[in-house]
């Protein structure tokens, strides 16, 4: 039996650029209120945290503690996986 990766791989790049395709106009279609309300949850962690360089996010401990408050935070702003019943 042969198997012929050459249309998996084409299917697979299909599938990828629709997904992809599909994120964008998600993206684009989130209202300017929530891209600000994105912008001012970053800054705020940032300012939170006194993050001032990428070296804080990794060696500080109390970066990582709020970051589960942080995360919950976005997730609230743009939303979650609505799943068929």
């Amino acid at each position: 039996m042969r198997i012929d990766f050459s249309t998996n791989f084409v299917y697979t790049a299909q599938l990828l650029q629709t997904k992809t395709e599909t994120k964008m106009r998600e993206f684009h279609e989130a209202t300017s209120n929530e891209h600000v309300d994105l912008w001012f949850a970053v800054k705020q962690f940032i300012e939170d945290n006194d993050i001032s360089c990428e070296e804080t996010i990794y060696q500080t401990d109390r970066v990582v503690e709020n970051a589960l408050d942080f995360i919950a935070k976005l997730a609230n702003i743009v939303g979650y996986i609505e799943y068929d019943e």
